[in-house]
């Protein structure tokens, strides 16, 4: 059976974002990412962090770390996500803020996808993906652009198909700003690549 981790990080997280939790769903929180989700009303199994952003909740369910560490709150409790044996992971109030973490997190679903974890990182303007060589699908959606961007060095063969600005076979380049704002164009759209690993954005359009 396939299980979803839902990680709340630091930042506010807007209600809509969460309509589709369920109790199916494994909380974690991050740092003080468990007073919004206890406000949205979700208990976490696990809080983790050092707590530097917020006190740490009261409960047995609660693990702290120490200030000084190799890894962001936020990709521990993608490390303990994996440990549930979870196939998903959707990490919430992880966008925006300090631009540095807004980085980090992306690092950490290309963590999560090399563990075969499929990991999105979503706010109430964007959602993010990282995505190694393969075909993916993705259901169109109105108002947003969709960007493509090399994580870690060109990208080969790239194929792009149910969008505006289609590719076949193309090299997207670190140092380019070709897969910049594409739109949909059809009812799904599709990407696949040969190697490399691609940042897949959503970016909602301004109104």
């Amino acid at each position: 059976m396939n299980r979803r981790c839902v990680i709340f990080a630091g930042l506010p997280v807007a209600p809509e974002l969460c309509e589709d939790i369920g109790p199916q769903d494994i909380i974690i929180t991050a740092d003080a990412g468990w007073k919004t989700a206890r406000a949205l009303g979700f208990f976490p199994a696990l809080a983790l962090g050092d707590f530097d952003t917020a006190p740490a909740p009261e409960g047995p369910d609660v693990l702290r770390l120490p200030a000084e560490k190799d890894d962001t709150d936020t990709f521990f409790a993608a490390r303990r996500a994996l440990e549930t044996g979870c196939s998903e992971v959707l990490i919430l109030g992880g966008i925006g803020g300090r631009l540095d973490h807004t980085l980090a997190n992306i690092c950490t679903l290309l963590f999560l996808e090399q563990h075969g974890v499929c990991a999105w990182l979503r706010s109430e303007t964007a959602a993010v993906r990282v995505l190694l060589p393969g075909q993916y699908g993705f259901p169109a959606q109105k108002d947003v652009y969709v960007s493509l961007f090399p994580m870690n060095g060109d990208v080969h063969g790239l194929c792009l198909r149910g969008f505006r600005y289609p590719l076949e076979h193309a090299v997207l380049r670190a140092a380019s700003t070709l897969g910049t704002s594409n739109e949909f164009a059809a009812q799904e759209g599709y990407v696949s690549f040969t190697s490399g690993s691609l940042i897949y954005l959503q970016c909602r359009k301004d109104r």
